[in-house]
C-alpha cells in the first residue's frame, strides 16, 4: 500500500510495467531491502498528520479548518524567500536519510556480520538522527504566568514529535527563554553553553524586551549563530517593524535599524537560513475567532458561549486576546488589560477573557499566589494556538524534504533541463549515503560562504568605543568563545559541565546541581571553604509550585567578608565541550627577521546579575568602584590586579595594567585564567 500526505497529489501507475518504473530504483529481487521508500515514509508522514488534525478538531471543533487554513493562514503568518526554505528542506533531508540509513544498517541493510553486530549494539535512548529546536526569548516565550508545559514551544513539540518519529527523526525541542535577558550581548556570546552544541532551528523571541533597542542586539545573536557547530536555521517570531522603537541618530549607515526581518535577511545573503513568523498578522487567525461577551465567567448563558470549544471560549474580547490591548505604558511592556485607562467601557473590573486567562490550578493548586500573571504575558490558549501553528509549518516542511529526497533519488537532472529515471540499482544503502554526502557538502559550503562574507556589525552602537578596542571581527565571528555561566535554563547546567559534575549529564529541569542556598552560610563564615567562586540560588527567585516557569537566575557569590574567592576558566568539561580551535588563535606581529608567531592573548568578559526592572539592591556592588581606584572591589587574573573595565552593553571587559583587555595565554598556554575576587566593603556584596 502506498501512503499520501494531505495535499500531495499523485498519479498511481496501474501496471505492474508503470509500477515497476516508478519504483524500480527500490526493488530488488535477489533479496529484501529493508529501506523505505519515500512513498512509504509520506504514507507514515500522512497518518501522523491526520491524527494531529483530528486533535485539533477535536481541540477546537469546527473552527479548526479556518484557524488553520494554510493558504490563509498558514502560508501568509509564515516568511521565508526560496533559498531559505531549501536550506531548511535540506536540514531535514539530512536528518531523515541519515535516521535511514541507521536503521537500515542496524537491521540488515549492510552484510549479514554487520547485521550480527549492529543487533548486540545497545540502542541508546534518542535515535542517532535528532531534530533540535531551541527557543530563545524573553518572559513571554518562556510562558510566565503559566505552567512551563503549556509554553508554546512544549506545544509543538509534543504535536510533531509523533510525526517526525514516523520517518525516524527524534524531534527535540528545548525552551531557553529568559526574563529580563536580552539576545545580546550575554546570550550571544554564550551561545553554545545555554542553547547547546546541537540545535537545527534557533528562535528568537526576545520582542517583549527589546521593544525600542533597534537591531544591533540581533545583529550579534544572529552572528554568533553563524559561526555555531550545527550553524541553526534561524526563526525570527516577531513583528518586523517594532511599533515602539528609539532610532540612535547618529548611526549613519542605510540599514532600516526598525526592521528586524530586513536586518536578518542579510544573513541569508551570507548563507544562513532564515524564516519570519509574522507577529503582526495574528489577525488573519485572530478575526476568525469568536467575540466573547464580557459578563459572566462560565462562559455560558445568552452569549453563547458554551457551544464554543473550550479552546476559544473567552479567548477574544473587544476583538483582542485575553483581554489584552496595546497602549502607550512601556511599564506595562505597551500591552495593557482592557480595562487599564480605558474610557470606552464602563465596566472596569476584570473582563472574563482576563479571567479565564491562565490555567494552573491544575498542577499548583497550593494556596500561593502565583506571580507573573500579567497583561504583556500570553495565557495558555495564546501559547496552545502558536505552538499548534508553529507545528504545522514544521511538518509541510518535513514533508516538502521528503518529496525532494524522492525527486533526488529517482530522477537526475540532465544538462538540457529534462528529467530522466536512473538506472535500476540493487545498492539503494549507497545511493542514500551519496546523497547524504552531497547535502552535508551543501550544508558545509553555506559555512563557509557564512565566514567569508563582511562582518555585519554596522548596526551596533551601543559602548561602539568597546566594540573597536577589542575588534568586531572576535567579538562576532571568533569561535574560540567559551562561557562559564550560571543562568538557567542552560545545556552547561543541565549536562554538569559547569559543576562537573558527575551522572548529570542529560539532566533537565528536575535533574541538575543547584549550587548553594545563598541565605545557608552565616555572614561571616566562608561559603567556600577552599577558596572556590561557589554557584549559588536565591530561593526568592523559584515559585512553591515546581511546575511554573525553569528561568532562574542564579549566580556566582561573593561577599564583604570573604577572603579571595577564585575560578579557573574555563574548566576540563567546558575545555572539552566548547573548544573548537585546539591549535589556538595566535598574533602575528613583523619583526626585522621576518613574522614572529606569539602567544594568543585572551579576552574576558564579566557580566553582572540582572536586576529586577535594573535596580539591583543599595548593598550589592558594580564595576564602578575599580574604575574609581577605591579598592572596594578587587579583581585579580592569574595574580595580575584588574586595574579597569571596558563596558559592552550589560557586561564588562576586563582590563589590565600591563597589556589593557588582552590577558596573555593563560595556564598551560591553553587560555585558562583564575580569576579571583574580593570585596572589602562592609555589608556589600
Amino acid at each position: 500500500m502506498i501512503g499520501f500526505f494531505t495535499g500531495y497529489s499523485q498519479v498511481v501507475p496501474t501496471t505492474f510495467s508503470q509500477i515497476r518504473m516508478k519504483i524500480g530504483p527500490y526493488l530488488t529481487f535477489s533479496k529484501p531491502v529493508s529501506i523505505p521508500s519515500t512513498m512509504e515514509l509520506l504514507g507514515r508522514l500522512s497518518a501522523a498528520h491526520r491524527e494531529l488534525e483530528q486533535s485539533l478538531i477535536m481541540d477546537y471543533g469546527d473552527m479548526q479548518g479556518l484557524l488553520f487554513d494554510k493558504p490563509g493562514v498558514i502560508d501568509r503568518l509564515f516568511m521565508a524567500n526560496p533559498i531559505s526554505k531549501e536550506r531548511l528542506y535540506r536540514r531535514m533531508m539530512i536528518k531523515v536519510l541519515s535516521a535511514q540509513i541507521e536503521i537500515a544498517k542496524n537491521n540488515g541493510g549492510d552484510d549479514g556480520k554487520q547485521k550480527k553486530k549492529k543487533r548486540k549494539k545497545k540502542r541508546t535512548k534518542h535515535t542517532a538522527s535528532t531534530f533540535t529546536w531551541a527557543t530563545g526569548g524573553d518572559s513571554a516565550a518562556a510562558g510566565h504566568g503559566n505552567l512551563f508545559s503549556q509554553s508554546y514551544t512544549k506545544v509543538m513539540e509534543d504535536s510533531v514529535k509523533d510525526a517526525f518519529a514516523a520517518v525516524g527523526v527524534d524531534f527535540i525541542a528545548r525552551n531557553y527563554a529568559m526574563a529580563g535577558y536580552t539576545s545580546a550581548p550575554e546570550l550571544s556570546m554564550c551561545m553554545e553553553s545555554v542553547y547547546g552544541t546541537d540545535v537545527d532551528i534557533l528562535a528568537w523571541d526576545f520582542g517583549l524586551q527589546e521593544q525600542g533597542v533597534g537591531v544591533e542586539q540581533l545583529s550579534l545573536w544572529a552572528s554568533r549563530a553563524g559561526v555555531h557547530p550545527t550553524h541553526p536555521i534561524l526563526m525570527l517570531i516577531d513583528t518586523p517593524t517594532p511599533k515602539y522603537v528609539t532610532t540612535n541618530n547618529n548611526n549613519n549607515n542605510n540599514n532600516n535599524n526598525n526592521d528586524r526581518w530586513s536586518q536578518l535577511l542579510r544573513f541569508e545573503e551570507a548563507g544562513m537560513g532564515t524564516i519570519l513568523m509574522d507577529q503582526s498578522k495574528n489577525h488573519l487567525y485572530v478575526d476568525r475567532i469568536p467575540e466573547s461577551m464580557v459578563v459572566g465567567s462560565d462562559g455560558g448563558g445568552s452569549d453563547g458561549q458554551q457551544h464554543v470549544p473550550t479552546l476559544l471560549r473567552n479567548f477574544k474580547c473587544y476583538g483582542n486576546l485575553e483581554g489584552a490591548k496595546e497602549c502607550d505604558d512601556p511599564m506595562r511592556h505597551y500591552i495593557c488589560e482592557e480595562h487599564q485607562n480605558d474610557a470606552n467601557h464602563d465596566n472596569m473590573e476584570k473582563n472574563v477573557c482576563i479571567q479565564q486567562k491562565f490555567k494552573t490550578e491544575l498542577m499548583c493548586n497550593n494556596g500561593f499566589a502565583k506571580w507573573y500573571q500579567t497583561s504583556w504575558h500570553p495565557g495558555w490558549k495564546a501559547h496552545y494556538i502558536k505552538g499548534k501553528l508553529l507545528a504545522l509549518y514544521l511538518l509541510e516542511a518535513l514533508k516538502q524534504a521528503i518529496l525532494e529526497i524522492d525527486q533526488r533519488t529517482t530522477a537526475q537532472l540532465q544538462q538540457d533541463g529534462t528529467t530522466q529515471p536512473p538506472p535500476p540499482t540493487t545498492d539503494q544503502l549507497s545511493n542514500l549515503e551519496l546523497l547524504l554526502q552531497r547535502l552535508q557538502l551543501e550544508d558545509d559550503n553555506d559555512m563557509l560562504v557564512f565566514q567569508n562574507s563582511p562582518v555585519l556589525f554596522d548596526t551596533w552602537e551601543t559602548n561602539r568605543d568597546t566594540l573597536y578596542n577589542i575588534n568586531p571581527s572576535v567579538l562576532f565571528r571568533s569561535r574560540h568563545v567559551i562561557c562559564h555561566t550560571a543562568l538557567l535554563p542552560s545545556r552547561i547546567r543541565y549536562d554538569g559541565i559547569l559543576t562537573e559534575t558527575t551522572g548529570v549529564i542529560g539532566g533537565d529541569s528536575n535533574n541538575y546541581d543547584r549550587g548553594m542556598n545563598k541565605y545557608f552560610e552565616n555572614k561571616y563564615e566562608s561559603i567556600s571553604l577552599d577558596g572556590k567562586l561557589p554557584l549559588v540560588y536565591d530561593p526568592n527567585d523559584r515559585q512553591r509550585c515546581q511546575a511554573l516557569e525553569i528561568d532562574h537566575k542564579d549566580f556566582f557569590y561573593v561577599r564583604e567578608g570573604d577572603d579571595f574567592l577564585a575560578v579557573t576558566v574555563p574548566n576540563d568539561s567546558e575545555l572539552e565541550a566548547y573548544d573548537h580551535n585546539p591549535t589556538k588563535q595566535r598574533i602575528q606581529t613583523i619583526t626585522n627577521t621576518g613574522v614572529n608567531i606569539e602567544k594568543r592573548m585572551g579576552l574576558i568578559m564579566v557580566c553582572l546579575k540582572i536586576c529586577p526592572l535594573k535596580r539591583c539592591p543599595d548593598n550589592s556592588i558594580g564595576f564602578g568602584s575599580i574604575k574609581r581606584n577605591s579598592r572596594k572591589l578587587v579583581i585579580r587574573v592569574d595574580g595580575k590586579l584588574v586595574t579597569g573595565v571596558q563596558k559592552l552593553g550589560g557586561c564588562h571587559f576586563l582590563e589590565g595594567e600591563e597589556n589593557g583587555l588582552l590577558w596573555g595565554p593563560g595556564k598551560d598556554d591553553k587560555g585558562r585564567y583564575r580569576i579571583s575576587f574580593k570585596i572589602n566593603e562592609v555589608e556589600k556584596w
